[in-house]
């Protein structure tokens, strides 16, 4: 069975072009399976150990490309769509992006309130 759960990622913090677009990424909720097959390895990465950071990116690599339906993004100043094909040409900080956002989505309620009060306690 597959829930029918969708999270969307704007873009629109990488320019005018891309907000005036609305340029995002969709992605399929992560799963409790996701989980046990290797999300949470990602953070053990060692970065002094060149085959765990290979594991690591092949991992968050294969999560992102699963989960991943369709987004919109500027081309040489022209909007195209984002495939599961050319996934891989985004910058790296868009896919190191994706991948928090998808990730902060498993914190538990209690950790969204206290990261809530947090930010309430600092303004």
């Amino acid at each position: 069975m597959k829930f029918d759960t969708i999270e969307r990622l704007s873009l629109s913090y990488l320019g005018k072009l891309w907000k005036e677009n609305d340029c995002f990424l969709e992605f399929e909720s992560l799963t409790w399976e996701d989980m046990e097959g290797g999300l949470f390895d990602i953070g053990s990465v060692n970065p002094d150990d060149p085959k765990s950071v290979s594991t690591g990116m092949k991992t968050s690599s294969e999560i992102l490309t699963g989960r991943f339906i369709k987004g919109k993004g500027i081309s040489e100043g022209k909007v195209v769509d984002i495939t599961k094909e050319n996934f891989g040409k985004l910058p790296a900080g868009v896919v190191m992006k994706a991948l928090a956002f998808l990730s902060q989505s498993l914190a538990t309620e209690s950790d969204k309130l206290s990261e809530t009060s947090s930010e309430q306690k600092a303004q």
